[in-house]
């Protein structure tokens, strides 16, 4: 954020990092440190998009027009062990599904 839009968003007394306040910015510094981009990447969207946001719009939005979707596997013992696999695995060749 610009130092504007962070001043409408939250008062100055408010201290924030990436526009985060410093104790979620400093967990999500912990949970990328030591990782690659891509896997830092992936981490941050499973912690903070894909549950806070995507999951929560496509649940709402399909309910709106009675649409079934199909959400991703999100069974934590499925997801742990994909991160067990290696990055190569996991991410080349760039753009292939």
């Amino acid at each position: 954020f610009t130092e504007d839009v962070l001043s409408t968003l939250a008062p100055r007394e408010h201290e924030l990092r990436y526009g985060l306040y410093p104790e979620r910015a400093e967990e999500l510094e912990r949970l990328v440190r030591d990782r690659g981009d891509l896997d830092a990447i992936s981490a941050l969207e499973l912690r903070s998009f894909l549950c806070e946001r995507l999951l929560r719009d496509t649940d709402t939005a399909s309910m709106a027009v009675s649409l079934e979707v199909r959400v991703p596997i999100l069974d934590h013992v499925f997801v742990e062990a994909l991160w067990q696999v290696g990055d190569e695995r996991r991410f080349l060749p760039a753009r292939k599904k």
